[in-house]
């Protein structure tokens, strides 16, 4: 503001001159003195004010390169920000990607291996569990299909274990028959003995 002021001074002052000397010739005045005041004019208010636009113009490309500098630090700053922020993203994206990978890997492996213990027969392995997804209602529905094949192993287990008793009692009861049957059949063959005696 200072630099400004001074060249609108500077160049007020030089065009004032200027306008004297010019009114002089327009009167036609041509006479030495409007001409050396003149010269004089340019020489002393015109070199200042020319001085002065110097100063003010070498003023305005220094504050217009230390905006520019300040402009591309911005720049470089923001970009490094975004770079670090675009890096940080990648990382956190493919981080939750490869647990998302590993969480259902796992357990789809664990289902598998509970679907092949209760296909091999063990009926009493507990099922691992694998979270609220999908996969674990799965995994609560092989358990769920587990605990009914046990029931229906059990109950069968229960038939044929009373099919065993019921056929020991069978064959108590024929063994007794065939003891009374016996006993009748002695007995029949000693009462024709005794009636052929007779």
């Amino acid at each position: 503001k200072i630099l400004a002021a001074d060249f609108a001074d500077k160049r007020k002052a030089w065009v004032a001159k200027l306008l004297a000397a010019s009114q002089a010739m327009k009167g036609g005045d041509f006479s030495p003195g409007v001409f050396s005041s003149f010269i004089a004019a340019v020489r002393a208010e015109g070199q200042a004010s020319h001085d002065a636009l110097a100063r003010l113009m070498a003023y305005q490309a220094q504050v217009a390169k230390e905006e520019f500098e300040k402009a591309e630090t911005t720049y470089r700053r923001a970009q490094i920000i975004f770079s670090a922020l675009f890096l940080g993203g990648m990382i956190f994206v493919l981080s939750l990607a490869h647990f998302t990978v590993r969480h259902i890997s796992g357990s789809l492996r664990a289902a598998g291996l509970a679907a092949e213990a209760i296909a091999a027969g063990d009926l009493a392995r507990p099922m691992p569990r694998v979270g609220h997804d999908e996969i674990g209602e799965l995994v609560a529905k092989l358990a769920v299909m587990r605990d009914a094949l046990r029931d229906l192993i059990a109950a069968i287990a229960g038939n044929v274990k009373g099919l065993a008793q019921s056929a020991g009692e069978l064959s108590t009861s024929a063994t007794t028959s065939a003891a009374t049957t016996e006993a009748q059949a002695e007995a029949a063959s000693s009462m024709a003995a005794s009636v052929e005696q007779l």
